[in-house]
C-alpha cells in the first residue's frame, strides 16, 4: 500500500486532481459521486487522502495540518493526509485505535467513517 501512496503522490503532481483516496477495498467507490467531489464534500477519511488547494475550507485545513495522529504534508499546494506510514505491518487493533482517534479528532466534521482496512466481521 505504501507503493500505492508513493504512486498517488507522484500522480498528484502530474494530473492535479481535486481529490484522491487510497483504501484497501473498493466498497466505497460507488458512494463517491462526481458532484460531491466537485462540491468539495466528503464524509470519509481513508488510509491516504489528497485534497487539492481550496478543496478544504480554512478551518478544515487547519484541522488536518494540526492533526495529532496521521501524517500530513503540503503537496502541490494541497494537503496529503495519511493515517499511518505502514499499512501492511500494523495490527488490526492498532489500525482500529488510530481510526477511532482520527474519528474523535475530526468529530466536528461529522464524518460517516474513517476507513483503514476492510475487516469482514
Amino acid at each position: 500500500m505504501q507503493l500505492y501512496a508513493t504512486m498517488g503522490e507522484r500522480l498528484v503532481k502530474l494530473l492535479a486532481p481535486d481529490y484522491v483516496w487510497i483504501a484497501e477495498d473498493a466498497d466505497h467507490q460507488e458512494h463517491i459521486h462526481r458532484q460531491e467531489v466537485l462540491a468539495h464534500y466528503f464524509d470519509t477519511i481513508y488510509w491516504a487522502n489528497y485534497y487539492c488547494p481550496g478543496y478544504l475550507d480554512k478551518n478544515t485545513e487547519k484541522l488536518f495540518l494540526n492533526a495529532p495522529v496521521g501524517l500530513v504534508q503540503h503537496l502541490e499546494g494541497g494537503i496529503w493526509y495519511q493515517l499511518h506510514k505502514n499499512f501492511e505491518t500494523i495490527s488490526n487493533e492498532e489500525a482500529t485505535r488510530i481510526e477511532e482517534e482520527v474519528k474523535s479528532y475530526f468529530s466536528e466534521l461529522n464524518l460517516g467513517r474513517v476507513q483503514w482496512r476492510y475487516m469482514a466481521g
